[in-house]
């Protein structure tokens, strides 16, 4: 299933398709999104630990200027 994702930062939407890495673990987290439309699945170490979907905020981590502490990737 696409997913929509608004960049808060700067205002942008960006669409994804399914199976699509969003971001990975232990990168630079410089950009914050809401969910606008379809469901992420968060993983650590390759296991699931969270789903989020319409309406959800992800990546707020960037806030403070660190590291990507999970891969999301669509489902």
């Amino acid at each position: 299933m696409p997913i929509r994702l608004e960049d808060v930062d700067d205002d942008e939407v960006e669409d994804y398709g399914p199976g699509e890495i969003l971001f990975t673990q232990g990168e630079v987290a410089d950009h914050m999104y809401l969910v606008l439309e379809g469901e992420i699945e968060l993983r650590v170490g390759g296991n699931p630990v969270a789903r989020v979907g319409e309406g959800a905020v992800m990546g707020e981590m960037a806030l403070l200027d660190i590291r990507r502490k999970a891969p999301a990737r669509n489902l």
